[in-house]
C-alpha cells in the first residue's frame, strides 16, 4: 500500500509537472492506477459525508483501502502459518513441549536448591529459556493492524503463567530479599527481550508512519512499557534498537512520501484545477506526518524530535508551502498554519519567548499579517496575533495588534 501511495504521488506530478517526461510506455497503467485512486478517494469521502466529518482536508486519510482479494489472500496465509506453528513441538518429548512443565522444573530446583540455582546463573538465562515458548504464542500478534483482535501482552497466556514465577518461596515479611531477587524482573526482562523485539520486526515491515491509527496504538505501548518495566532504562539494548527503528522508518517516510509541487504563483490561479488540488492534498500529507512525528515527544529525545519534525518537515516543507499559500490565498495560508500550531507540543512555548526552533514559524506569521487587508480581514489579525502568542511571540503579536488593531 506505501508502494501504491508513493506510485500515486509520481503519477500525479508526472501529470501537472512540465518537466517530468510522459513517455507513452507507461500511460496505460498510469490511466488504470488514476482510476482507481480516484474510486477509493469517492469512496472515502462518500463515507466521511455520511459520518459528518467536515473538518477534513484532502491528504488526511491514510490511503490503506485493501481489496477482498487481497484480504482473503492475507487472512488465507494467516491461517496457514497458525497451522504450520501447531506442528513445531509435534515432535518434542512431553517434558520438553510446555511452556509450564519448563517454568515448574526451574521452580523445584529453586525452590530445593537456591544456592546452586543462583550459581547457574539460572535468573539471567529464563529469557532465552523461554523464549521460543513466547515467540510461538507471539507469533501472529500485531497490535497495528487494522481492525486487529490481538491481545495485550498482559493477558496473554505465558505473561499471566510466568508473572508469578518463583514468588512461592520468598517470606512475604522480608522486603529487602525481595527488592535483590533477581527473578523479580523476570517479567521486565521478558518484555524487553522478546515483546520489544518483536515490536521492532513490526514497525519495519507493517507500520506506516501516515497512519493516525497505527502510530496511536504504538505510541501508547512505548509509553505504557516504558511506565511498567524498569529494566527499559536508556541502557537497553533492544530499547535502543527499537527506537532506532522508529527514528528510520519516520525518515524513509519523509524522503519517500512527503513531496509539495512548488511551482509558480500563477499555476495555482484556478482553486479547482488539478494542480491546485494536487498542492493542497501534498501540503495535508506533511502535515500528517508532521503531527504523527511529534506524537513521540517526550518518548523520543527532543534532538530527534526537533531533526525530525522541525528541521526537516516544518523548515523544509510546510513553511516553503505556507509562503507560497499565502501568495495564492493568506485566508487558506492562515488556517494550515493554525493546524501546524496545533500539532505542536504545548510544552514548547516558553513565556519568555518563541522557541529558537519555532523562528521560522514566528517570521512567517508575521509576514502573513503584511498580506492580510486590515480593513477587511480584521478577525484573520487577530488570529495573527492569537497564534503569535501561542508560540510565545507575545511582543511581535503586540505590535502587531497596535499597528493594525
Amino acid at each position: 500500500m506505501v508502494q501504491r501511495r508513493r506510485q500515486d504521488v509520481k503519477d500525479q506530478n508526472d501529470e501537472f509537472s512540465p518537466f517530468a517526461g510522459k513517455g507513452a510506455m507507461g500511460d496505460e497503467y498510469r490511466t488504470r492506477r488514476a482510476a482507481e485512486r480516484e474510486g477509493r478517494r469517492t469512496r472515502r469521502r462518500r463515507e466521511r459525508e455520511k459520518r459528518g466529518d467536515s473538518g477534513h482536508h484532502d491528504g488526511m486519510s491514510t490511503d490503506d483501502e485493501e481489496s477482498t482479494s487481497e484480504m482473503q489472500l492475507m487472512q488465507s496465509d494467516l491461517e496457514h502459518i497458525a497451522a504450520e506453528a501447531r506442528k513445531i513441538f509435534e515432535d518434542v518429548e512431553d517434558d520438553f513441549s510446555q511452556l509450564k512443565r519448563i517454568m515448574t522444573r526451574f521452580e523445584e530446583w529453586r525452590g530445593k536448591d537456591k544456592p546452586t540455582y543462583s550459581d547457574a546463573y539460572v535468573s539471567y538465562n529464563l529469557p532465552k529459556i523461554f523464549s521460543p515458548y513466547l515467540r510461538l504464542q507471539m507469533l501472529l500478534w500485531n497490535p497495528l493492524m487494522k481492525d486487529s483482535e490481538s491481545v495485550e501482552v498482559e493477558r496473554m497466556k505465558w505473561f499471566n503463567l510466568l508473572l508469578l514465577y518463583g514468588t512461592g518461596d520468598t517470606p512475604d515479611d522480608d522486603p529487602r530479599r525481595l527488592r535483590e531477587d533477581p527473578d523479580r524482573k523476570l517479567m521486565s526482562h521478558l518484555v524487553e527481550k522478546i515483546v520489544l523485539v518483536k515490536l521492532k520486526e513490526l514497525v519495519g515491515c507493517w507500520w506506516d508512519p501516515l497512519s493516525h491509527t497505527q502510530t496511536v496504538r504504538l505510541v501508547n505501548l512505548v509509553r505504557h512499557y516504558a511506565e511498567a518495566y524498569p529494566s527499559l532504562s536508556p541502557s537497553s539494548k533492544p530499547l535502543r534498537e527499537f527506537t532506532h527503528a522508529i527514528i528510520n522508518k519516520i525518515r524513509d517516510a519523509i524522503d519517500n512520501d512527503i513531496f509539495i509541487p512548488m511551482f509558480p504563483k500563477n499555476v495555482y490561479d484556478n482553486k479547482n484545477s488539478g494542480v491546485s488540488l494536487f498542492f493542497q492534498r501534498q501540503f495535508w500529507v506533511a502535515w500528517k506526518l508532521l503531527s504523527s512525528t511529534l506524537m513521540w515527544h517526550k518518548v523520543l529525545s527532543d534532538s530527534v524530535i526537533h531533526d525530525l519534525g522541525v528541521r526537516s518537515l516544518l523548515n523544509l516543507y510546510l513553511l516553503p508551502a505556507l509562503n507560497l499559500a499565502a501568495e495564492i490565498n493568506p485566508t487558506d495560508a492562515l488556517d494550515k498554519c493554525r493546524n501546524v500550531i496545533n500539532a505542536l507540543p504545548r510544552s514548547w512555548v516558553k513565556s519568555d519567548g518563541t522557541h529558537v526552533f519555532l523562528g521560522r514559524l514566528e517570521d512567517f506569521l508575521l509576514k502573513l499579517s503584511e498580506k492580510v487587508d486590515p480593513t477587511t480581514h480584521t478577525p484573520a489579525l487577530k488570529e495573527v496575533c492569537d497564534l503569535l502568542k501561542s508560540i510565545g511571540a507575545t511582543t511581535q503579536a503586540e505590535k502587531i495588534a497596535y499597528k493594525y488593531l
